[in-house]
């Protein structure tokens, strides 16, 4: 993002004092972006606008598209580029995820726009094609946006299945929408990617869990081996939330997909260390390639701390001796 942007009265801080103060005004609405069909409508001649790009006062954004700085673009230049390209559009996918809060504003900007629209394609421009439902579009920081279910629908297109699961359970457990939103929109694209994995994915968040790693660790380490059911982001007496724990035995799991522990995450581990509650961690690899070691881990705090339960040895178990 540019921040604060400068006023009209910082841009008319310009060496070239043929640029007429009404197109600065207008520039600074648009993040510093302007058409062609604009810079003509205020009289300045391509001449002159051609004299401020080569002497590096202004840039050249795109075709038809003009910068009023010399800073470099940033996405959100492209940004307001798009919606002067498509005013009809919607920023939607990756863009729209970004601007509901969730992840960096990025290239390529994601447009949607209605049905009838002549498609206008940029290096870094993605635009489709949709019936617009302008009810469900949001204004945020100027510009127009899909609503989030849409955002997230429309962003499966273009990301990983791991992120878009992940995403569909933040979102669920912010409560910036609800499972029964996110699980009608699924149900109603039948050529959505991975749509199996995303309705499955809703089920668990409906049982409360709040990332594709924690729902791995569901179907392959706690149910296949016959383990206690934990309480999910439970509150712990150092007011941290754990993915998971079990409070009468006061052991926790975290579930953590980065690659290594930072020291954040240590210091809380021996804080609740030294509160007597033991701490199991476990990331993307045991979870995925050691499902029956992970269980084996937690069996055993578990066993140390008074469980008295019957765990079960799983069809992979069995088949590795």
């Amino acid at each position: 993002m540019d921040g604060v942007l400068p006023g009209p009265e910082t841009l008319r801080m310009h060496p070239r004092r043929d640029v007429p103060p009404g197109l600065l005004d207008l520039a600074a609405k648009q993040h510093r972006v302007v058409t062609t069909a604009q810079i003509r409508a205020h009289g300045m001649t391509a001449r002159t606008v051609e004299r401020l790009v080569r002497t590096d006062v202004w840039r050249r954004l795109d075709r038809g598209l003009t910068l009023v700085t010399n800073s470099p673009p940033t996405a959100r230049n492209y940004l307001s580029a798009a919606a002067l390209l498509h005013p009809s559009g919607l920023a939607s996918g990756r863009t729209a995820l970004a601007l509901h809060g969730f992840g960096d504003l990025e290239l390529p900007i994601e447009m949607t726009v209605p049905g009838d629209t002549h498609l206008t394609h940029r290096e870094w421009l993605r635009v489709r094609r949709f019936d617009a439902a302008p009810d469900k579009a949001v204004e945020i920081g100027g510009a127009t946006v899909v609503g989030l279910v849409d955002a997230l629908i429309s962003a499966t297109y273009s990301i990983p299945k791991q992120r878009a699961a992940d995403l569909f359970l933040q979102a669920v457990a912010l409560h910036r929408c609800t499972v029964g939103e996110l699980a009608n929109a699924v149900r109603h694209r039948r050529n959505l990617p991975h749509r199996a994995l995303l309705l499955d994915v809703l089920t668990d968040a409906a049982e409360g869990l709040h990332s594709k790693l924690e729902a791995e660790h569901e179907r392959r380490v706690r149910r296949p081996h016959g383990l206690p059911r934990p309480v999910l982001q439970h509150r712990l007496p150092t007011g941290r939330i754990a993915d998971a724990a079990f409070p009468e035995y006061r052991v926790i799991i975290e579930l953590d997909g980065r690659s290594h522990i930072g020291a954040d995450d240590r210091r809380r581990d021996n804080r609740h260390s030294v509160t007597g509650w033991v701490t199991l961690r476990f990331g993307w690899a045991e979870v995925i390639d050691d499902p029956c070691g992970v269980a084996a881990e937690i069996i055993r705090a578990l066993v140390e701390a008074g469980w008295k339960g019957s765990p079960v040895r799983c069809g992979r178990c069995a088949s590795t001796g």
